[in-house]
């Protein structure tokens, strides 16, 4: 199991880096997927699930890539893991939002953000670990406000999003970009141009501290609206 949870994560890091060997990786995955299953982990299936997920938005499958995100869902929740719950209903969030289905992200970003606001207060390691996930749905709620061309909503759900920043992994840093770009957008947006050089700023520092290129470019993209 430990092989297992160790290879998804560097498959996921691929992910990121471009580097997925696409089809052959992902039937790699499922391989693990299956294994996980049969040795009675739903848990550690779905985790794997997740990325599975991941490489088939990456390679443009959206729908495959939602389908993905469901079963994974369905697996957390036979292993009653809230947080992985969210995850997935995050995850298909993305999935419209990239599809342009604004409003339809926005309600999965919200019921995740539900997902989290139920967690049993006897249910700890839940807790422990739900800081992250409400940074990133939070964050991705700004997102699709600011797509709905809903300024002061978003602006609002960036600056919670802020509030929630907690440590210096990759996938807070990465969120923190959004954040900064986003708000960045809205400053654009209503017209406070000193706040929006700022704010887009800070992204770019967050994104060339991760190496990540492709948030880069959209930053880049901002930087020159402004």
């Amino acid at each position: 199991l430990n092989f297992i949870r160790r290879m998804s994560s560097q498959y996921f890091n691929r992910i990121l880096e471009g580097k997925l060997d696409y089809p052959n990786d992902v039937e790699t995955l499922l391989s693990y997927v299956e294994t996980a299953q049969q040795l009675n982990e739903p848990n550690v299936a779905a985790g794997v699930m997740l990325t599975v997920g991941v490489a088939h938005a990456h390679s443009g499958d959206l729908d495959q890539s939602e389908a993905d995100f469901r079963t994974a869902h369905d697996m957390f929740e036979a292993s009653d893991d809230y947080v992985g719950m969210a995850t997935a209903t995050n995850n298909i969030g993305e999935t419209n939002r990239h599809r342009a289905a604004y409003r339809k992200a926005l309600d999965f970003y919200r019921k995740g953000l539900r997902i989290m606001d139920d967690i049993p207060p006897e249910r700890e390691d839940q807790r422990q670990r739900r800081m992250g996930m409400m940074q990133m749905l939070t964050a991705n709620e700004g997102l699709a406000l600011l797509a709905l061309e809903r300024h002061d909503e978003a602006e609002a759900s960036f600056n919670r999003a802020l509030g929630l920043f907690q440590d210096q992994s990759r996938v807070s840093l990465d969120a923190m970009c959004d954040i900064r770009q986003g708000l960045a957008e809205v400053y654009l947006a209503q017209g406070k141009f000193k706040a929006a050089y700022s704010s887009i700023q800070l992204a770019r520092l967050s994104a060339e501290s991760v190496q990540n290129n492709m948030i880069l470019g959209a930053i880049f993209q901002t930087m020159a609206h402004i």
